[in-house]
């Protein structure tokens, strides 16, 4: 009965871990609020004036490469 209980709770854990990982990936493609489009959507820090120039992100560059380092690797963005 335990290991059906974990097992429960694994799987509610990883499909919430999941929905997360959409909705960031979502929210960097929205429209950002002028207020705030200097700010990562992650750490809050300021994005690099010449990285928003020239790419148009909505990550700094640390964070940018804290993100696409998991991707490479197959694990999601936390």
């Amino acid at each position: 009965m335990a290991d059906e209980i974990d097992r429960a709770q694994e799987l509610e854990q990883q499909e919430r871990d999941e929905a997360i990982r959409r909705a960031r990936i979502a929210a960097s493609f929205e429209p950002r609020d002028p207020a705030v489009e200097n700010e990562c959507i992650d750490c809050e820090g300021p994005i690099e004036p010449e990285r928003r120039r020239l790419l148009n992100t909505s990550r700094c560059a640390n964070c940018a490469h804290v993100h696409e380092a998991y991707h490479r690797r197959g694990r999601p963005w936390t």
